[in-house]
């Protein structure tokens, strides 16, 4: 009995441990009272964390109560980040990731080839296509592709809104994004990382209910739109594979076909026109962002695709495919921070910034979700 129990709660144990892994990073190195101080808060915040997902399961609220509670603290929430963006002077950061799309967007809107232009930190772009035109519209309405955050932000939690029942559910999934200190990092040095697997979710989560379970979508629209994602960040593959391998392996050979050229030819079509916007074919091969992203080992780029096929097989519901993605995608940025780790040293991989701890906070959109999903039961269908 206690075998079956452990084996129906040890998925949460899992998404509990990277939740918490991933926020230590963060407290860990940019607390400020030192590294034992630092362990010491993460002590702290556990605590609190652990609490808080207790007191959500046990404690009964009325459902309006917690209803007010949510939509409340979404607005506040909103207005924090418009306030953080504005209050945080960009010259201030050490990281770029803003400087970098915005700066793409200025060159695309002026005709020019976005990845042979270097920011203020001497620093050249490497974000794919599809993310640059994501930001696009931001940049043109506000003057910044930061707002991309504040919109994120809504998005998640549109997306747990309809992804779950209750609002005990909602709260919890809410509350754990606000309290993560790797989110609060993100808005912070205005990062577009978290967002663009925010946005990833929401997008395996509509695949689940409106195509995988349904036939609302229709197959164009599903192998167009991935085809998009996949132009935003390369580990966007992760979740994409596990969602939707499976289903495509099942269709027929006509949609197979119809499928595939589909995402080919988008992919072709985005690929193709940022390269028109270069001077010369010898700027292509010198300045591109496969440089900087495809920074992942050959043989571990392969264990982690092979294990999102594996994990399409395996996954029976929504769950499972959002809890895989976001253990997926932790275990492939480990592995990377280890081998980084056995090259430099744990000093300077990590507190020396040699490796980029944020590219954690990729899970942390499918972590949270699954968290909120398994730690307080729900009869919502879209998660079986």
């Amino acid at each position: 009995m206690m075998q079956n129990q452990f084996l129906k709660r040890y998925p949460i144990i899992i998404a509990l441990i990277i939740y918490f892994l991933v926020n230590a990073l963060f407290i860990i190195k940019y607390g400020t009272v030192g590294v034992a101080g630092n362990v010491a808060l993460f002590v702290i915040y556990t605590i609190f964390i652990l609490t808080l997902l207790f007191s959500v399961k046990s404690i009964e609220v009325p459902e309006i109560s917690l209803k007010y509670f949510f939509w409340a603290a979404v607005a506040v929430f909103f207005i924090f980040t418009l306030i953080l963006n504005e209050s945080v002077p960009l010259e201030s950061l050490k990281v770029d990731r803003l400087d970098a799309l915005d700066m793409g967007i200025k060159a695309v809107l002026n005709g020019e080839y976005p990845y042979d232009h270097v920011n203020r930190l001497g620093n050249e772009s490497s974000n794919l296509p599809v993310l640059i035109l994501t930001g696009l519209p931001f940049y043109l309405l506000f003057g910044s592709a930061v707002y991309l955050q504040n919109f994120c932000f809504l998005l998640f939690s549109f997306i747990v809104y309809r992804y779950f029942s209750t609002y005990k559910n909602r709260v919890l999934a809410l509350l754990l994004l606000m309290g993560s200190p790797g989110y609060l990092y993100e808005l912070y040095v205005k990062s577009d990382l978290m967002s663009n697997f925010i946005i990833a979710a929401g997008f395996v989560f509509v695949v689940w209910n409106r195509f995988i379970k349904t036939t609302d979508l229709k197959l164009y629209i599903v192998a167009f739109s991935s085809a998009l994602l996949v132009l935003t960040r390369i580990p966007v593959i992760m979740p994409l594979i596990i969602i939707l391998i499976k289903k495509w392996v099942e269709m027929s050979l006509k949609n197979k076909i119809v499928f595939s050229s589909i995402f080919v030819i988008t992919i072709a079509t985005a690929v193709i026109f940022f390269i028109s916007l270069a001077p010369n074919f010898q700027v292509i091969l010198e300045h591109n962002p496969l440089q900087l992203q495809n920074k992942q080992p050959l043989f571990l780029s392969i264990l982690v695709t092979a294990g999102a096929v594996f994990g399409s097989f395996k996954a029976k519901n929504l769950f499972s495919i959002m809890l895989l993605s976001g253990v997926l995608l932790f275990g492939s940025v480990l592995l990377s921070f280890m081998l980084a780790v056995f090259k430099n040293g744990l000093y300077n991989t990590y507190l020396g910034s040699y490796f980029d701890i944020s590219h954690f906070n990729m899970a942390l959109p499918f972590i949270i979700i699954s968290l909120a999903s398994g730690f307080v039961d729900t009869k919502d269908d879209t998660s079986k």
